[in-house]
């Protein structure tokens, strides 16, 4: 509640000495969450470089220390982890500090311990299955302590596993990585439920879209390129749909689903206004639609249909706005689906549709008074005539004089909202 203290002297209903204890009490608290929040960070930052610190003195002197030694060094940093571990829910269990010390030492404890066990026993195995069973272990520990920090770095290998095998297909792989997502997913929406969400619960609105966002780039391999496409823009309209969720409507941090959604889109769209991907995109759906492709298109479809009649049900998208960014995806689906027939047309198509875009940004703009939306969209037009660029053999004078044209046509529309806004 934002309250204007020396409205409430003037107005007789505080004195001022009352008003200034109220302002010196308020500043006083911002500084112990600042400083809280600063030896939170610092205390986490420490037990992940003591860590880091002891992997390279051990593994500096390695070759001299004898097998059994060896064993039991593997082993002592997973045994202090658990000592915490045990001292935080015996006796500091609401604490969120010791919480979070205490996961990331055991997350680290078992990835030292597999790590060094492995190269005691020389035991060949491939990065991802590492990986995978260190995520294993780990992903209890976000549900035992509830350490957000913890389970970013659990996202973070999340990521590893992902990319440690993309482009390969293997569906055990693709399985363990949609396990590994759902089960990383379950104690964020748990946390975004309350109304006070904590700085490292927040920053998995960042990091889950583009988890998500790499997963999908791994089941490309599963179907043709143009079915990998419309995955993607129905991923992209999930996002744009999951942010308008009740339970994320007030949260500023969400705004990266709208971000990852708004950027994807429309580099989708300049993919698009290129003749080297028309040249390159099947020209059948034959392919896409057998075995694992056909599950993997039915799921993509049956959540972007309910995420559509969702959309629809509670009015955050409307046939009113024909051409907002959102319907983008249903006209990019529509060129995906027909544009292998008339590729110069479909081309063409791409084009108009990035310049309307364009447009109509400026154009709300400039209604509206917001120089950010003005200038989105020139900073959009202006990637359109770069891409041009590398498309055709426009002479420098004339590259020069459009540059120019454009320079002079940004400062004028910023120079005549600004005038409009002051009067």
């Amino acid at each position: 509640m934002k309250i204007d203290l020396e409205e409430l002297v003037h107005a007789g209903i505080l004195n001022q000495p009352t008003a200034e204890a109220i302002h010196q009490y308020y500043l006083s608290k911002k500084g112990d969450e600042q400083s809280s929040r600063l030896t939170y960070i610092i205390s986490i930052a420490g037990v992940v470089l003591v860590s880091l610190g002891l992997i390279l003195i051990i593994g500096y002197n390695w070759d001299q220390i004898p097998k059994l030694i060896k064993l039991i060094v593997a082993f002592i940093p997973l045994f202090i982890g658990y000592a915490l571990g045990v001292y935080t829910l015996l006796k500091r269990p609401n604490e969120n500090l010791w919480n979070e010390i205490s996961a990331v030492a055991i997350l680290f404890g078992i990835g030292i311990a597999m790590a060094l066990i492995s190269q005691i026993y020389n035991i060949e195995s491939q990065l991802s299955d590492f990986l995978k069973w260190w995520l294993i272990l780990s992903i209890p520990l976000i549900y035992i302590f509830k350490a957000g920090f913890c389970s970013l770095l659990i996202w973070g290998g999340i990521t590893w596993f992902l990319t440690a095998k993309t482009g390969k297909i293997n569906l055990p792989h693709t399985l363990w990585s949609l396990l590994f997502i759902l089960s990383g997913s379950i104690p964020y929406f748990l946390e975004i439920r309350k109304p006070k969400l904590q700085l490292a619960w927040s920053w998995h609105h960042w990091l889950i879209p583009f988890v998500l966002i790499i997963f999908t780039f791994s089941l490309a391999p599963y179907s043709c390129n143009r079915m990998t496409v419309i995955h993607f823009l129905g991923l992209f309209f999930i996002f744009n749909w999951f942010r308008n969720l009740d339970i994320l409507k007030e949260k500023l941090w969400v705004q990266a689903y709208y971000v990852y959604a708004f950027i994807g889109i429309w580099v989708l769209a300049f993919v698009y206004s290129f003749k080297g991907f028309w040249s390159s995109v099947d020209h059948g759906f034959g392919d896409c639609f057998n075995g694992s492709g056909l599950v993997i298109s039915l799921t993509f479809m049956g959540l972007f249909l309910l995420a559509l009649i969702d959309s629809f049900r509670k009015k955050s998208l409307q046939f009113s706005d024909l051409l907002d960014f959102k319907w983008m995806i249903f006209l990019l689906i529509l060129l995906t689906v027909l544009g292998s027939e008339a590729l110069n047309l479909s081309r063409l198509a791409a084009n108009i549709l990035i310049l309307t875009g364009s447009g109509l940004t400026i154009y709300r703009g400039i209604k509206e008074e917001k120089l950010g939306k003005l200038n989105l969209g020139l900073v959009i037009l202006a990637i359109w005539i770069i891409c041009r660029f590398f498309e055709t053999d426009i002479s420098f004078v004339w590259r020069g004089v459009i540059f120019i044209a454009l320079g002079i046509l940004c400062f004028y529309l910023n120079s005549s909202l600004l005038k409009r806004k002051k009067s």
